[in-house]
């Protein structure tokens, strides 16, 4: 008879003592570790922790786990769990799968450490089973982790981790995004996680974190990238509350030089926000990261489907929450742009509420109170250049077409405004090229379409009628807007090496 899931892990424990495996010692130290991970609000199995600390093997684990009649090896098709009483004592005997009556063989038991300490519960641990009819190659090429040491977890998401860990074959600190397929994985979180690293693996660009490699191990997936010391933009605003408006201004030059290398690949974030930005430690050079969501034009298939929300709410241009998300083009991204200006100008977001309806709502159809009135010193006056000012409130139209066209027309504004030569905003030259007179051709695209125009630039039905979709959605299925595994894990994020000599490139992501 099976034990319950939480016995099993304690007996673990209690198995490896008896076979002579640890010491009353390392078991006492084995139960301080999850109780002082219990404190901390943090889910640490025995099981795991006697891998962690080196205390016993990976093949250690499973026979412990085999001989606990654990669940632990998997059908592709129908997810059932099979003990290994369960299956033939041969490898690549065949059997039936007594979930789906499908024929499989198991072709190899074993662990490995990565897989351990990436589980969220180590007795979720699979071992797969191989399909006798299908072939269970991936599209992905296979990923050698025993090239990797793995030290600190260094954040989690709701499937993914993210490690530092040292390539040991270059002797390099790597940031490691592990995901583990398995029943609970969506199979668009996979996906999205392989489009990731494909699309990030051709960026090569100082402000973009570098992917070195992508692969599969099994049903573990991972991704290799730069490691940055360094914060989350999102942190360093709040430790100071906000940003001068030049160093924010520099900041965001680079930050529009790294999007508009990606927008050249075809590559569309829809997900900029200030927590997917890292501050490097030593050189404050800004790094883009977690393309978990992003858009390949050259992709033949979309991930998002009609109506679909994705990204954050607090930075989402108006046409994603209006359910046009597969068809967001770069202004999306220049629209996300304009938050992060604004916020590290301001020190807050310009579109807040704790409910995210009301976000929606403030996003369609209210503007942002005037960086001017936000950022009034001692003297009662704003520091800040009034064109710079109206180059993010032009970055947050609501229409699509009255913001800027591209990154690099954005980056070129803030490059006047810094440098003086911006006309003032409000007279004819500035009027002429809000509206068009001397903005590049824009595209025809489905995407491009303009929206119905009312006061705030969206006609009320159009509100009205996103706003009661995303509630309808929420009542009947609970629905909440796609996250990164990623992160990234994620919604994991990769934190970063030392600040760099010139930025190492690709091999993966």
């Amino acid at each position: 008879m099976l034990l319950p899931v939480r016995q099993l892990d304690l007996d673990v424990a209690q198995r490896a003592l008896d076979e002579g495996l640890i010491t009353a010692a390392d078991k006492q130290r084995v139960d301080r570790l999850v109780a002082d991970a219990q404190k901390q609000g943090v889910r640490l199995h025995a099981a795991q922790a006697l891998v962690r600390e080196r205390l016993i093997s990976c093949a250690d684990l499973l026979r412990l786990q085999d001989g606990q009649e654990a669940r632990l090896y998997e059908c592709p098709h129908c997810r059932h769990r099979h003990a290994r009483a369960d299956l033939p004592k041969k490898q690549r005997q065949r059997f039936a799968c007594k979930g789906c009556k499908r024929p499989l063989e198991l072709e190899r038991a074993e662990l490995s450490r990565l897989e351990v300490l990436a589980s969220r519960d180590p007795l979720d641990l699979s071992v797969p089973l191989h399909s006798v009819s299908e072939s269970s190659a991936s599209a992905l090429s296979e990923i050698d982790l025993d090239r990797y040491e793995v030290h600190e977890e260094l954040g989690r998401g709701g499937y993914g981790v993210v490690f530092k860990a040292v390539q040991k074959d270059l002797e390099r600190e790597v940031a490691l995004k592990v995901l583990r397929a398995g029943a609970d994985l969506p199979p668009v979180s996979l996906e999205r996680f392989v489009r990731e690293g494909r699309a990030v693996s051709r960026l090569k660009h100082p402000n973009i974190v570098t992917v070195y490699d992508i692969g599969r191990q099994r049903d573990l997936f991972a991704m290799s990238m730069e490691y940055v010391r360094g914060d989350p933009l999102r942190n360093v605003v709040r430790a100071r509350g906000s940003l001068p408006w030049r160093e924010a201004a520099e900041m965001m030059v680079q930050v529009l030089d790294g999007i508009e290398h990606a927008h050249g690949l075809g590559i569309i974030h829809r997900d900029l926000k200030t927590n997917n930005i890292l501050v490097e430690a030593e050189t404050g050079r800004p790094r883009i990261i977690d393309f978990g969501l992003a858009k390949d034009l050259g992709a033949d298939s979309a991930l998002t489907q009609g109506g679909a929300i994705v990204g954050t709410p607090n930075y989402l241009s108006p046409e994603q929450i209006q359910g046009r998300s597969s068809e967001a083009d770069a202004r999306a991204d220049i629209f996300a742009l304009g938050v992060i200006f604004y916020e590290l100008l301001c020190g807050k977001r310009p579109f807040e509420s704790k409910q995210k309806a009301e976000v929606y709502k403030k996003i369609l159809t209210e503007a942002p109170r005037p960086i001017l009135e936000m950022t009034v010193d001692g003297s009662g006056k704003s520091p800040v250049p009034p064109a710079l000012a109206a180059v993010v409130h032009r970055a947050l139209e609501k229409r699509a077409d009255d913001r800027f066209q591209t990154a690099a027309e954005m980056r070129a504004a803030i490059q006047a405004a810094l440098s003086g030569d911006a006309p003032p905003p409000g007279t004819k030259t500035d009027r002429k090229r809000r509206t068009g007179a001397h903005a590049r051709p824009r595209p025809t695209t489905r995407s491009m379409a303009a929206v119905q125009a009312a006061p705030g630039g969206v006609s009320p039905a159009l509100v009205g009628g996103a706003l009661a979709g995303v509630l309808l959605l929420e009542l009947l299925v609970g629905f909440r807007p796609a996250r990164r595994p990623a992160a990234p894990v994620a919604d994991a994020r990769p934190v970063a090496p030392p600040p760099p000599a010139p930025v190492a490139r690709r091999p993966r992501r």
